[in-house]
């Protein structure tokens, strides 16, 4: 029997950066409750950074 590979850290959508979470398989992911499967922020496939710029970005555009 082989040895698994822990899968990768998440992606950021726009810069590359890692987003850290669980390191977690899909079979693990499962058992999980909801809350703990994914991040309760807005915009969830970016990181805290690029997250942030782009709600700035959005309200400046509804300011002017």
């Amino acid at each position: 029997m082989g040895v698994k590979k822990k899968p990768d850290y998440m992606k950021c959508g726009s810069c590359g950066r890692k987003i850290v979470r669980q390191r977690l398989r899909p079979s693990e992911i499962r058992k999980l409750p909801k809350s703990q499967r994914r991040p309760e922020r807005p915009y969830p496939e970016l990181c805290p950074t690029c997250m942030r710029e782009k709600i700035k970005k959005s309200v400046r555009e509804v300011v002017e």
